[in-house]
């Protein structure tokens, strides 16, 4: 099974390059993959649990900024 990185992880891999831009976002995402099947499966776990613990935080902040607005515009 092959896990793909989170893009966040590599910068290069956001650089608009304006001829071949898909075959370094290619490139990249291989290059990323490779590096993370061979992660150790609790590395990965462990990254796993961060990035869902960040996209959690994430929503609540966005939910608190919708009730925030609603309040103010009530």
């Amino acid at each position: 099974e092959i896990f793909f990185a989170p893009r966040q992880l590599h910068p290069t891999a956001l650089q608009p390059s304006p001829c071949h831009k898909m075959n370094i976002l290619s490139y990249t995402g291989s290059a990323m993959a490779i590096v993370w099947t061979t992660m150790r499966k609790r590395e990965r776990k462990k990254v796993e649990r961060l990035m869902n613990v960040q996209k959690r935080q994430k929503k609540m902040i966005g939910l608190k900024a919708k009730l925030y607005h609603k309040q103010r515009h009530a």
